[in-house]
């Protein structure tokens, strides 16, 4: 498989302790990743690492065989934990936008995400709801075609029908080649969608595993399972 995402000893100080601390590892291409880890324990600042939103105090990421730069944003898509789109913009006019910005933009896949959370394209975005807000940017993001895709916490507060739906996209995205990272507190989040799970702990990896791996390894749950790890 090829790799899509290589991070070496990334360490990101947060104040006088680290977020992150010499953090490596490899994701490959048409590979879903579950980033799970308590809160506090670095999943957003990876992201926004990986994402170019933040620099590392130390080590490097490639992305697509390409040091991090501005020719690998173009091969990310990220959705970050807060609103990113201009508040005046009325939604339909954002995924034109979008459609513009981003080659690898599909606006068929929008209008279809569009309709399916029932978002007013009519309505500016800072007219809508904090749930509407955060989906209208999901849809964004899950109708790119880049290479890689971050989602940071894109289970929050949604149903169990919500979240199958969006592991429906997340998995038609990983067909079509991407490699897909989204994080979340839980791994029981995931619906047993991930193929890879990647457990930080206090800004280090403490688990990078393949979900077949872990499953024949024991009889206990995700959770139950990372929850034992964490003690050890």
């Amino acid at each position: 498989m090829k790799e899509i995402l290589i991070c070496r000893g990334l360490t990101k100080s947060r104040g006088n302790s680290a977020a992150l601390h010499k953090t490596s590892f490899s994701l490959f291409e048409a590979r879903f990743t579950a980033l799970c880890g308590a809160a506090g324990a670095g999943k957003t600042t990876l992201l926004k690492l990986i994402a170019g939103f933040l620099r590392p105090d130390e080590g490097e990421i490639t992305i697509c065989g390409k040091k991090q730069g501005v020719k690998t944003k173009e091969l990310t898509g990220f959705l970050p934990d807060r609103d990113f789109l201009p508040h005046e913009l009325k939604t339909g006019k954002i995924i034109e936008m979008y459609s513009a910005f981003f080659r690898d933009f599909d606006k068929l896949r929008a209008a279809e995400l569009f309709s399916f959370f029932a978002i007013d394209r009519c309505k500016q975005f800072g007219a809508l709801s904090k749930a509407q807000k955060r989906r209208t940017q999901l849809c964004l993001i899950l109708s790119r075609n880049a290479p890689l895709i971050l989602l940071d916490e894109p289970f929050s507060d949604e149903d169990r029908i919500t979240r199958e739906f969006i592991l429906s996209q997340i998995k038609r995205l990983t067909e079509n080649g991407s490699c897909v990272v989204a994080s979340s507190r839980r791994a029981d989040a995931f619906e047993d969608g991930a193929d890879d799970y990647l457990l930080l702990q206090s800004g280090t990896v403490r688990l990078i595993d393949s979900a077949e791996n872990i499953k024949s390894s024991t009889d206990k749950s995700i959770d139950e399972y990372f929850s034992e790890v964490v003690r050890c």
